[in-house]
Protein backbone atom coordinates (compact mmCIF):
# COMPACT_ATOMS: atom_id res chain seq x y z
CA UNK A 1 0.00 0.00 0.00
CA UNK A 2 1.74 3.18 -1.22
CA UNK A 3 -1.47 5.19 -0.53
CA UNK A 4 -3.89 6.00 2.25
CA UNK A 5 -7.17 4.66 1.69
CA UNK A 6 -9.35 7.55 2.63
CA UNK A 7 -13.29 6.49 3.63
CA UNK A 8 -15.61 9.83 3.42
CA UNK A 9 -19.38 9.88 3.48
CA UNK A 10 -22.45 11.68 6.08
CA UNK A 11 -21.52 11.21 9.83
CA UNK A 12 -23.15 7.93 10.55
CA UNK A 13 -23.01 6.24 7.40
CA UNK A 14 -20.20 3.65 9.05
CA UNK A 15 -17.05 5.00 7.87
CA UNK A 16 -15.28 4.18 11.25
CA UNK A 17 -16.62 0.78 11.65
CA UNK A 18 -15.58 -0.24 7.70
CA UNK A 19 -12.68 1.78 7.88
CA UNK A 20 -11.46 -0.33 11.10
CA UNK A 21 -12.88 -3.40 9.81
CA UNK A 22 -10.88 -3.07 6.90
CA UNK A 23 -7.54 -2.17 8.67
CA UNK A 24 -7.83 -5.68 10.64
CA UNK A 25 -8.48 -7.54 7.91
CA UNK A 26 -5.45 -6.24 5.59
CA UNK A 27 -2.71 -5.71 8.63
CA UNK A 28 -2.61 -2.18 8.07
CA UNK A 29 -3.20 1.31 10.60
CA UNK A 30 -6.72 2.72 11.62
CA UNK A 31 -6.88 6.40 12.46
CA UNK A 32 -9.97 7.83 13.06
CA UNK A 33 -9.52 11.70 12.09
CA UNK A 34 -12.37 12.77 14.86
CA UNK A 35 -9.93 11.05 17.73
CA UNK A 36 -6.95 13.31 16.35
CA UNK A 37 -9.33 16.41 16.44
CA UNK A 38 -10.15 15.41 20.09
CA UNK A 39 -6.67 14.87 21.14
CA UNK A 40 -5.55 18.74 19.34
CA UNK A 41 -8.45 20.08 20.90
CA UNK A 42 -7.06 18.75 24.67
CA UNK A 43 -3.70 20.53 23.60
CA UNK A 44 -5.25 23.66 22.53
CA UNK A 45 -8.16 24.19 24.90
CA UNK A 46 -6.45 22.32 27.83
CA UNK A 47 -9.40 19.83 28.02
CA UNK A 48 -10.31 17.23 25.96
CA UNK A 49 -13.61 17.69 23.95
CA UNK A 50 -15.69 15.22 21.76
CA UNK A 51 -16.30 17.05 18.43
CA UNK A 52 -19.62 17.76 19.25
CA UNK A 53 -18.68 19.92 21.98
CA UNK A 54 -16.00 21.50 19.89
CA UNK A 55 -18.72 22.77 17.44
CA UNK A 56 -21.28 23.90 20.34
CA UNK A 57 -18.75 25.47 22.48
CA UNK A 58 -16.08 26.80 19.54
CA UNK A 59 -18.18 26.69 16.37
CA UNK A 60 -17.67 25.49 12.50
CA UNK A 61 -14.77 27.44 11.85
CA UNK A 62 -12.36 26.48 14.65
CA UNK A 63 -13.88 23.24 14.36
CA UNK A 64 -12.74 22.76 10.71
CA UNK A 65 -9.07 24.47 11.15
CA UNK A 66 -8.76 21.85 13.63
CA UNK A 67 -10.21 18.90 11.47
CA UNK A 68 -7.44 20.77 8.97
CA UNK A 69 -4.75 20.65 11.07
CA UNK A 70 -5.32 17.19 12.56
CA UNK A 71 -5.58 15.92 8.58
CA UNK A 72 -2.51 17.69 7.45
CA UNK A 73 -0.79 15.71 10.81
CA UNK A 74 -2.48 12.02 9.22
CA UNK A 75 -1.51 12.53 5.51
CA UNK A 76 2.18 13.10 6.34
CA UNK A 77 2.33 9.78 8.09
CA UNK A 78 2.99 6.33 6.52
CA UNK A 79 0.14 5.15 4.53
CA UNK A 80 -2.61 3.81 6.66
CA UNK A 81 -6.60 3.76 6.53
CA UNK A 82 -8.22 7.15 7.66
CA UNK A 83 -11.86 7.65 8.55
CA UNK A 84 -12.90 11.00 7.95
CA UNK A 85 -15.86 13.36 10.10
CA UNK A 86 -18.72 13.71 7.61
CA UNK A 87 -18.02 17.44 6.55
CA UNK A 88 -14.20 17.07 6.35
CA UNK A 89 -14.26 17.76 2.74
CA UNK A 90 -16.34 20.93 2.78
CA UNK A 91 -12.69 22.72 3.20
CA UNK A 92 -10.65 23.10 0.15
CA UNK A 93 -7.48 22.53 2.11
CA UNK A 94 -8.91 18.92 2.67
CA UNK A 95 -9.67 18.20 -0.65
CA UNK A 96 -6.04 19.18 -1.79
CA UNK A 97 -4.78 16.58 1.10
CA UNK A 98 -6.73 13.67 0.18
CA UNK A 99 -6.94 13.98 -3.63
CA UNK A 100 -3.48 11.70 -3.99
CA UNK A 101 -4.68 9.16 -2.18
CA UNK A 102 -8.05 6.01 -2.50
CA UNK A 103 -10.90 7.50 -1.64
CA UNK A 104 -14.05 5.64 -0.59
CA UNK A 105 -17.30 6.83 -0.35
CA UNK A 106 -19.57 5.06 2.00
CA UNK A 107 -23.62 5.73 1.75
CA UNK A 108 -26.30 4.28 2.96
CA UNK A 109 -29.99 5.15 2.83
CA UNK A 110 -30.68 8.28 4.33
CA UNK A 111 -33.43 7.71 6.47
CA UNK A 112 -31.92 5.27 8.71
CA UNK A 113 -28.38 8.22 8.52
CA UNK A 114 -31.30 10.97 9.21
CA UNK A 115 -32.56 8.74 12.59
CA UNK A 116 -28.63 7.62 13.75
CA UNK A 117 -27.88 11.66 13.35
CA UNK A 118 -30.34 12.90 15.92
CA UNK A 119 -29.88 10.14 18.21
CA UNK A 120 -27.70 12.28 20.51
CA UNK A 121 -30.53 15.22 19.78
CA UNK A 122 -29.80 18.05 16.65
CA UNK A 123 -26.66 17.72 15.74
CA UNK A 124 -24.32 20.49 16.11
CA UNK A 125 -23.92 20.50 12.39
CA UNK A 126 -27.08 21.21 11.79
CA UNK A 127 -28.76 24.55 10.82
CA UNK A 128 -30.22 26.43 13.56
CA UNK A 129 -32.74 28.31 11.16
CA UNK A 130 -34.51 24.91 9.59
CA UNK A 131 -36.01 21.95 11.18
CA UNK A 132 -33.47 19.42 11.61
CA UNK A 133 -34.83 16.80 8.43
CA UNK A 134 -34.84 20.19 6.40
CA UNK A 135 -31.40 20.89 7.24
CA UNK A 136 -30.14 17.00 6.98
CA UNK A 137 -31.77 16.78 3.37
CA UNK A 138 -29.46 20.35 2.51
CA UNK A 139 -26.77 18.82 3.55
CA UNK A 140 -26.79 15.08 2.56
CA UNK A 141 -27.71 16.86 -1.41
CA UNK A 142 -24.58 19.38 -0.88
CA UNK A 143 -22.05 16.57 0.63
CA UNK A 144 -23.37 14.14 -1.56
CA UNK A 145 -21.67 15.57 -4.48
CA UNK A 146 -18.72 16.22 -2.94
CA UNK A 147 -18.05 12.66 -1.92
CA UNK A 148 -18.53 11.80 -5.56
CA UNK A 149 -16.73 14.15 -6.81
CA UNK A 150 -13.54 12.64 -5.36
CA UNK A 151 -14.62 8.93 -4.71
CA UNK A 152 -12.66 6.14 -6.14
CA UNK A 153 -15.04 3.54 -5.14
CA UNK A 154 -18.96 4.31 -3.61
CA UNK A 155 -19.82 1.23 -1.24
CA UNK A 156 -23.60 1.18 0.45
CA UNK A 157 -23.92 0.27 3.95
CA UNK A 158 -26.78 -2.26 3.78
CA UNK A 159 -25.85 -3.40 7.76
CA UNK A 160 -23.58 -6.13 6.28
CA UNK A 161 -20.16 -4.45 7.10
CA UNK A 162 -18.61 -8.31 6.36
CA UNK A 163 -19.53 -7.96 2.70
CA UNK A 164 -19.24 -4.49 2.18
CA UNK A 165 -15.57 -4.90 3.47
CA UNK A 166 -15.45 -7.99 1.33
CA UNK A 167 -16.36 -5.86 -2.09
CA UNK A 168 -13.73 -2.95 -0.69
CA UNK A 169 -10.42 -5.73 -0.46
CA UNK A 170 -11.83 -7.06 -4.08
CA UNK A 171 -11.65 -3.41 -5.40
CA UNK A 172 -8.51 -2.75 -3.44
CA UNK A 173 -6.52 -5.72 -5.15
CA UNK A 174 -7.81 -4.68 -8.49
CA UNK A 175 -6.24 -0.96 -8.22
Amino acid sequence: MNKHIIFTGFKNVGKSIMAKNLAEKIGEQFIDLDHIIEMLSEKKFSRKLTCRKIMQLYGEKIFRDLEVEALQHIIKLDPCIIALGGGALSRVENQILIKPHFIIHITAHPGIVFERSMVYGKPAFFSSQYEPIISFKKLWTERKKIYQKFANLSIENNGKIGEAVHKIIKQLSLT
